[in-house]
Order: C-alpha cells, then structure tokens, then sequence
C-alpha cells in the first residue's frame, strides 16, 4: 500500500478536525469526486469513533507533509474486518444506507484484506514450520537434507510452477552423504552406497529396502521434503481457483510421494510423509489443528488414525503408551500427543525430545508440526541462535507474484 497524500478534514459527526491519509493501490483505497483517482473508503474518527466515508470529511484540503498539523492530527483511516462485515451486513454507517458504489467498495476491501491476511498466516506458519524443524533435529542430518531440497527449489527456478526436479534432489543428497555427512540414517546410508556403486536411485532405493528386509518404514523423508510442501502451499494461496484443495490431492500426494522413494520404499514411510506434510499444509492454510490432523488422517492405517483419535472407536494413548522407535506410524503417534498435551511450542519439543531413542525421531516431527501450528512470530523466542534455514526465508517459496 503507497501513501499518496495527507488531507486535513472535519469529521462531519462532532466536527474535530484531522489528518487523512489517502492511498492508491490494487485494492482501490478513496477520495471525494474533486480527486476521481481515487475511491471512497470507510474510515474511523479517532475522536467520536463514528464511521466515516472519506467522500464525506467536510473542508477537506490537501496539507504538505511538512506540515506541523501532521504532528498534531490524526485519522486512524482503517477499521477492522468485524467493523466493515458489520457494515455491510446492516447495509447502512450510522443510519445512511449504502450506496452500490460503496458497497461494493467494502466487499473488494475485505476480500483484498482477507487474501492479505491469509498471505501473512502462510508465510509465518511455513517459517515457523522449517525453523522449527531444525530447532527440534538435535542431530542435524534432517535438516541439512530438508535444506537441500529447499535449495533445489530455488536455485532450479521452480517457484510458480507444478514441477520438481528430482533428479537434482537426490544428486544434492548425494554430493551432502559423500562429503562427510552426518546422521545420513542408515536407510539413506544404503541407498547412496548403492547410487555410488552405479544404481539409480529407483534402483537402488528398492534394492535398500530388500537388503534390509523391508525395515524402511522412517519418518526422516516426512521433515526433509517440508520445502516442498511450502512450495506447493504458495502455489494454492496465489491461485486458489486452480489449486482447489481436494483437487490437488493428487498433485500433493504425488509430490510427497516421489521425493520419499528416493530412499524409502516402505508404504509406511510413504503414508506418514503425506500425513505430515498435509497436516503442515493445512496449518499454513489457517486450519485448526485438529481439522490438520484429520486432513492428515486420510493417508494412515487404521491403527494408527484409532490411535489419534480419529475413528468412531478412538483408543485413549497415554504417555506411557508413547514410543521411542524410529518406526514412523510410532514417531507421528508421540508427535501428535506431544503437541495436544502442552501448552507450546517450547514445551512440546522439550518433553519430545526426553522420550529420544537412538533412532526415535518424534522431537523433529514435534518441531515442524508444532512450528506450523504456532507460526514462527510465535516461537522465534524459542529458537537457538544458529539455526539452519537462519539465511533461508520460506517467503522465497510463497511469493504473492
């Protein structure tokens, strides 16, 4: 929004007299008829609290901004949602009926607000989501991996459009295991043994899981592809007439699905990946938890849905029940407890993290669902000082455009 001029006006309902300012942008901001560039907007006296249509601000002069009456007199020049829905629900500002003009106005307002606030809910919920991600990876090698993909994301010119690259994925995981990684997992560790031998990574993905006799079912490939999930949250916000939500669950499933099987072909490891990154999703997309959750839900096994609650007959998990395995169904099943039985982000990730097992990765799931659902306005308190997205903005992959 660009401030276009300062108008020195009185209110026509207790005759105070204060600064305007007056705004062109694309959401169509006001002016009486003598400046027809502009369009009426409804404003509030900051003296009577009456509502005001700037058409109607009696004397009103344009003031340089130099001016000492700018110190001395304000107009605050927007009101809430409530107030504007309020308005155009009783069709009328204190007694006057609206115009078509006006109303229309009013409708193109909060219509261009609300876009705006969703907007800001993705960004800092996303931001949230990948800097809580890495706050809550005490080992780092999810991270780092998730860092890739955010990267290739970027550097590949793929924001603003329905593809990946994930040839250039798994070479970035490649080129990270052989230049001393750590915490690969041992899943991982396989598949780029065998991608160094001379296997694809279909290949050898499916070759990882026979040799290690289906024991593939992580939920390390569900935090690491995140970016895209944010990626592809971008992408429903800027067009949401294309991108309607239960039609792009294909688009998403398959998005999620192709980066997990670059290392894990257990259908478990597949099925968390989805529930993860879609109850991220919807959280960026100002979703309640537990609409998230059973968003989520659709991509799970029976068990573990009773487990969360989400069936007819739901079983009661206590903390006790919780366990600390790397086995993925048992990591989501912890995260969710974790997040529902604290009272933030903080103490989420905390009590998590004291569950930790050698190969348990509860906590990094606790960290990005968590983060998603408190935003990182929320947690940035929380966070340590180094943190591995710190130069990585998520707003590099939810531009407006």
């Amino acid at each position: 929004m660009t401030t276009i001029h300062n108008f020195l006006g009185k209110c026509p309902n207790c005759s105070n007299s204060s600064i305007t300012e007056l705004y062109g942008s694309y959401s169509s901001f006001c002016m009486p008829d003598d400046y027809a560039f502009l369009q009426p907007m409804l404003v509030i006296c900051r003296y009577c609290n009456s509502l005001v249509w700037q058409e109607d601000i009696e004397d009103l002069s344009f003031i340089d901004d130099e001016s000492d009456d700018i110190n001395n007199h304000q107009w605050w020049t927007e009101g809430s949602m409530q107030v504007y829905k309020d308005v155009l629900k009783d069709n009328q500002v204190n007694g006057k009926g609206l115009e078509d003009k006006q109303k229309q106005h009013l409708e193109q307002l909060i219509e261009s607000r609300e876009k705006l606030r969703k907007h800001h809910v993705l960004e800092d919920r996303a931001e949230g989501c990948l800097y809580g991600l890495a706050h809550a990876d005490i080992s780092g090698g999810t991270s780092s991996m998730a860092l890739l993909v955010f990267e290739s994301l970027i550097e590949n010119n793929n924001i603003g459009k329905d593809k990946i690259d994930y040839d250039d994925i798994g070479k970035r995981y490649l080129e990270w295991y052989n230049n001393n990684a750590t915490d690969t997992g041992f899943v991982n560790a396989k598949v780029f043994d065998l991608v160094n031998e001379g296997a694809t990574f279909e290949e050898a993905s499916k070759q990882a899981d026979k040799e290690l006799h289906n024991m593939t079912a992580s939920s390390r490939p569900a935090c690491r592809s995140l970016p895209i999930t944010v990626y592809l949250a971008g992408l429903y916000n800027r067009d949401p007439d294309k991108w309607q939500f239960s039609g792009s669950d294909k688009i998403f499933a398959n998005f999620i699905d192709k980066e997990t099987k670059l290392t894990h072909r257990h259908l478990h490891a597949s099925q968390i990946s989805k529930a993860v990154n879609k109850i991220c999703l919807c959280l960026m997309s100002d979703l309640t938890l537990d609409e998230s959750i059973k968003e989520g839900g659709d991509y799970l096994t029976q068990k573990t849905r009773m487990n969360l609650g989400l069936t007819s007959k739901p079983k009661e998990v206590t903390k006790k029940d919780l366990k600390n395995t790397g086995y993925a169904d048992d990591a989501l099943i912890a995260a969710i407890w974790f997040i529902r039985n604290t009272n933030s982000f903080d103490e989420a990730v905390k009590e998590s993290i004291k569950l930790k097992g050698k190969s348990n990765y509860c906590s990094v799931l606790v960290g990005a669902i968590g983060g998603a659902l408190y935003g990182y306005s929320d947690i940035k308190d929380s966070l340590s000082k180094y943190n591995r997205f710190h130069s990585y903005h998520a707003a590099y992959l939810t531009p407006m455009l």
